[in-house]
């Protein structure tokens, strides 16, 4: 790589692993889970969601299909088995993770623009405590 750009990049292989839903919930609407952080208490799971959609506002190809792609956060507590979603805002936050330490102090004034590195440090704090 050096060679080329003058620059030498990291070449370690990327992992990714992801869970059914119905593995983790069986009730819950067909999904896939990434798993963000984990640990002995809690992990952090990043659900996908994709929607199939007209167009709304291409009258002339009226049949034209859009596809998202959404996201959500869920933590799985590994005591009690149960998924917990997410609300991405600071007091939800704080309130979701009361039963388990109070996450205040952790929450950053960037919360907002980067929730999912703010969620990892959250779940990684509480998986250090005894």
């Amino acid at each position: 790589d050096y060679k080329v750009t003058g620059v030498q990049t990291c070449a370690l292989p990327i992992y990714l692993q992801f869970y059914s839903s119905r593995l983790l919930d069986p009730s819950m609407k067909a999904c896939f889970f990434q798993l963000v952080a984990s640990g002995n208490k809690l992990k952090l799971l990043k659900a996908y969601v994709s929607n199939l959609d007209y167009v709304s506002t291409n009258y002339i190809q009226s049949e034209l299909r859009q596809f998202s792609l959404d996201y959500q956060y869920y933590f799985y507590d590994a005591n009690t088995q149960k998924l917990i979603k997410l609300k991405l805002n600071k007091k939800k936050i704080v309130d979701a993770f009361k039963p388990y330490r109070d996450v205040s102090d952790l929450i950053r004034d960037n919360f907002g623009a980067q929730p999912e590195e703010n969620l990892k440090d959250i779940i990684r704090k509480i998986n250090e405590e005894k």
